[in-house]
């Protein structure tokens, strides 16, 4: 892998995890704090890391800025997260309930199978402006 794309996922991964520790925060405190089922509980996080990391994403991670294509860009994006959050709770399910594995190290062991692949799309949804790394 060449190293500005890997710099360039680095970048996307540190980003992210702004969004990605909201949703793990959630999914703890609704989970063991309030006794929602995990896989509830899961979907919210992903719902609260979706807006954080739409915007992160734009205007950071990708350096897209703004522009006319905000709108087709949140609809692409919301079409990738709602396919994300539909393998996570299928992977969730697996992992936890039938591999009976913690569900906190399940959502961690997604995370780390499923970042690489969401990186691939969410780039696509943002393409980088001309003079940007």
């Amino acid at each position: 892998m060449k190293k500005e794309k890997v710099v360039a996922f680095f970048r996307f991964s540190v980003l992210g995890g702004i969004g990605t520790l909201a949703g793990l925060a959630i999914l703890y405190f609704l989970t063991d704090l309030l006794g929602m089922w995990y896989i509830a509980s899961s979907s919210l996080g992903e719902v609260a890391n979706f807006f954080i990391s739409f915007n992160v994403h734009k205007y950071q991670t990708f350096k897209n800025g703004k522009g006319e294509k905000t709108k087709q860009e949140l609809a692409l994006y919301l079409i990738i997260i709602l396919i994300y959050l539909g393998i996570n709770i299928v992977l969730m399910y697996l992992f936890t309930d039938i591999c009976d594995i913690q569900y906190l190290i399940s959502k961690i062991m997604i995370l780390g199978i499923l970042s690489y692949p969401y990186y691939l799309a969410t780039k696509k949804v943002f393409p980088k402006k001309p003079g940007h790394t």
